[in-house]
């Protein structure tokens, strides 16, 4: 019985010894974001992670800025929330959609060089398009595992489908 719990431990240990770390796991999504990200308009996205402590919550955002309009778009995602991250080709490009249950992303145009957040709406998903490129090397899979990891580190859970 002793051997087996040794045995228990040493395998939890060394499973968490050779897992990704939380940064480690946001700047392979943010380096995936950034370098795929935008479809036929290189630069596109830019991704930020901000932490916030409110009373005795914290709050883990991720920010990803869309810099294709002439007034960006910014999309806030509580990281605990992400339910569901679905793939689609679109043809020229591949769209990435990140899902919450509820609406715990906001949305909103951004002004005065980032000062100003204006029209801002809360929704349940926010669209990444991505370069054709993308699906090569087996990344929309690691992507979901990246995001599944990340969503753990923070306490939430992704819902896997069932069939």
């Amino acid at each position: 019985m002793k051997k087996v719990i040794v045995l228990m431990l040493l395998l939890g240990v060394c499973h968490s010894l050779f897992a990704q770390t939380k940064k480690e796991t946001e700047d392979w999504i943010k380096e995936k974001i950034t370098t795929y990200g935008g479809g036929n308009n290189p630069n596109r996205y830019v991704v930020n992670y901000l932490h916030h402590k409110a009373a005795q919550d914290s709050v883990h955002t991720m920010q990803l800025l869309d810099s294709y309009m002439t007034t960006p778009f910014c999309d806030f995602i509580k990281i605990d929330k992400i339910s569901k991250i679905i793939f689609m080709d679109k043809g020229e490009n591949y769209w990435m959609y990140i899902y919450t249950e509820g609406d715990h992303i906001m949305s909103c145009m951004v002004e005065e060089n980032g000062k100003k957040l204006i029209d801002k709406q809360w929704r349940h998903q926010s669209i990444v398009i991505l370069n054709k490129s993308f699906k090569e090397n087996n990344l929309p899979e690691r992507m979901k595992k990246a995001f599944k990891r990340l969503v753990e580190l923070y306490g939430g859970q992704i819902k896997e489908e069932v069939f």
